[in-house]
């Protein structure tokens, strides 16, 4: 390369120009499938070092669940990445979204997930309850937890799990797997698609069936808030603070039952109210700011740097022209075509765009994943009952 087409790229370098390249709905699919099946056989392997050596299960229930469950989360969030590096884009990132702390952002969100919460757990818990009479019926028992132990380890143990793993590393780690690689891939077949499937196979990722309303529909609206907002960090608030609240919202509701049924009651009848009213103001939110971009629009646009492929046919530049001749445009403008053409200009170098997703390809990952995720269940619900 001689040194005048050095000087223009050094130019264009000097330029934070987005990434507008984006992950395929076939591999995000396939990232939940490889994602579900490594799960469950990480899982079996856990449970396998704990039969084969004992002396493990010594340090208590609650400190190896949490151990095993960094372990598990660690896992999703290796297979988000890695995706990301396969298909050349980063984590948390896309042509028009991004991973910020926006506190005008992050309001309407922790507000919407509590209240979703406050609002759905009676049905969701009741519904748990059915699930547990039916396994009941079937198979003369029930899912039962260990009694706790007594320890500073175990109460530290539980402590930790209850209020520092189980809100955060889902919030990272899953988020990153199902908003930032499986929904954002999913997007090439539109924005409603991309909530409900993603909102589908968060649901079925936990694996149980007393899990499956509250999750799909916080998955739903997890993804729904990342496109209205453009920011990933949303979804990451609102997952937090779901994980959170459920803890919280159980130990005082049991707590108060213990002190009176009636107050019991009361606090319940209360925060459904207050349910309603976090969700009523989080949808006037969003109403309001989805009106604002459609009829305001941003000023904010990025914009990507591109140039033709030699000896490729292109629809606006002839190819083999000199580094001149590159243009920059706003990302979502050429994200709907292929784009085969042409290079996009990030990380300091010029880089291909991914291919569109062969539909017959697409539809047989998705029913395989769907498949294995709902008979993992069916499989769950047995075994433990």
């Amino acid at each position: 390369m001689d040194k005048f087409k050095k000087n223009q790229l050094k130019n264009i370098a000097r330029h934070k120009w987005t990434n507008p390249n984006a992950l395929s709905a076939t591999s995000a699919v396939f990232a939940f499938l490889v994602a579900i099946i490594g799960f469950v056989l990480l899982s079996a392997l856990i449970s396998l070092v704990l039969v084969l050596f004992p002396k493990l299960q010594e340090i208590g229930f609650y400190a190896t669940n949490c151990i095993a469950t960094v372990i598990l989360q660690l896992y999703i969030l290796l297979i988000a990445c890695f995706f990301c590096k396969l298909n050349k884009v980063k984590l948390f990132s896309g042509a028009d979204l991004g991973f910020k702390f926006d506190f005008s952002v992050c309001l309407p969100a922790l507000a919407l997930s509590v209240g979703t919460y406050l609002l759905i757990s009676p049905a969701h818990m009741q519904f748990a309850t059915y699930i547990e009479e039916i396994k009941i019926a079937l198979f003369g028992s029930g899912t039962t937890l260990p009694e706790m132990q007594q320890t500073f380890t175990e109460i530290l143990a539980v402590i930790i799990f209850a209020f520092v793993v189980t809100p955060l590393l889902p919030a990272i780690c899953e988020e990153a797997l199902f908003r930032g690689v499986i929904m954002s891939g999913l997007r090439e077949f539109g924005s409603l698609f991309a909530i409900f499937i993603s909102g589908l196979l968060f649901a079925l990722m936990h694996g149980n069936f007393s899990q499956m309303i509250l999750q799909f529909i916080l998955g739903c609206e997890m993804a729904f808030v990342v496109l209205i907002t453009g920011n990933y960090f949303a979804s990451v608030i609102m997952h937090f603070c779901n994980n959170l609240i459920a803890i919280i919202y159980a130990i005082a509701i049991e707590f108060f039952a213990m002190v009176s049924p009636t107050l019991s009651y009361a606090l319940e009848a209360i925060l459904l109210l207050v349910g309603v009213a976090l969700i009523s103001f989080a949808i006037i939110y969003y109403v309001k700011l989805s009106a604002y971009k459609k009829n305001e629009g941003h000023n904010k646009k990025k914009f990507a740097f591109y140039k033709p492929i030699k000896k490729s046919p292109c629809c606006l530049l002839q190819s083999g022209l000199p580094y001149e001749y590159c243009f920059a445009v706003e990302p979502n403008i050429v994200a709907k075509s292929n784009n085969k053409g042409f290079l996009f200009f990030a990380g300091g170098k010029f880089n291909k765009f991914n291919g569109r997703s062969n539909k017959v390809l697409f539809w047989v990952i998705f029913s395989i994943s769907l498949f294995i995720a709902v008979g993992l269940i069916f499989f769950d619900f047995i075994m433990v009952g």
